[in-house]
């Protein structure tokens, strides 16, 4: 399976690469002579996380909606 070279270019992903090999691999930066890993997990799991939340609400929202026609 072949990785993304580049982890802020979409020429250098193949089509054919899952968004879990993505996920997965080791991407470095080097800054200053460091290696820095780069944020991207961190900003799926925010956004994986955010997403849940919202369908949870509006799961919430229709159950409570359900709730109040069966009173009225």
């Amino acid at each position: 399976m072949e990785f993304i070279m580049d982890p802020f270019r979409k020429k250098d992903m193949k089509k054919s690469t899952p968004p879990s090999a993505f996920l997965r691999q080791n991407n470095y930066l080097k800054k200053g002579g460091e290696l820095i890993i780069t944020y991207q997990l961190e900003y799926y799991e925010k956004n994986l996380i955010s997403s849940i939340y919202i369908r949870c609400l509006s799961v919430y929202g229709y159950m409570i909606s359900i709730k109040h026609e069966e009173i009225v």
